[in-house]
């Protein structure tokens, strides 16, 4: 009796085993069809850089200015250059790092996400009127620049001279 109870619980369960078989090999078989992609799809990533590709360039990096900074400066926002690309548009027009920019074509730089908002709009060739305080060692100077912004593919072009003059030969 108990040969026979095993021999049913055998044939009874191959059923169950040969479900699971199938659902596993299934995800395998479905897994290796789905094409590995980056995050936000390759549409996604096409669209990001199409965007990014048309817009136009400054060459440089910013932050938020420190209320305490603000203060000294008797001014109310704006953002202070950290970097500036050398040869790109910002370094010809004379910015450079500690530089706080108040406004960009008349309009005032209210925070680092504000300016940040703007790079949309800008194109390669545009000319922009950055109202600048240059912060010296005794004093400030405020001053309008023109800075006319290049492309995407001159931008990249920039650096990657840039990484290449750095690196050690």
């Amino acid at each position: 009796m108990k040969r026979s109870t095993i021999a049913v619980g055998v044939l009874a369960s191959i059923p169950v085993v040969a479900f699971i078989l199938v659902i596993i090999l299934g995800v395998f078989v479905w897994k290796g069809s789905i094409k590995p992609r980056a995050l936000g799809g390759p549409r996604a990533v096409v669209e990001i850089d199409e965007t990014t590709r048309r817009r136009g360039f400054i060459g440089i990096n910013h932050e938020s200015i420190p209320e305490v900074v603000l203060a000294k400066l008797k001014i109310e926002s704006g953002v202070m250059v950290t970097h500036v690309q050398p040869q790109s548009p910002a370094d010809s027009c004379g910015i450079i790092v500690g530089d706080v920019l108040l406004a960009v074509d008349g309009v005032p730089v209210k925070s680092r996400g504000h300016i940040e908002s703007m790079y949309k709009d800008w194109k390669p060739g545009q000319v922009l009127k950055l109202t600048v305080v240059h912060r010296d060692a005794e004093e400030s100077d405020e001053r309008v620049v023109d800075c006319r912004l290049i492309s995407f593919d001159e931008m990249r072009e920039l650096q990657l001279r840039q990484a290449g003059a750095q690196r050690p030969k």
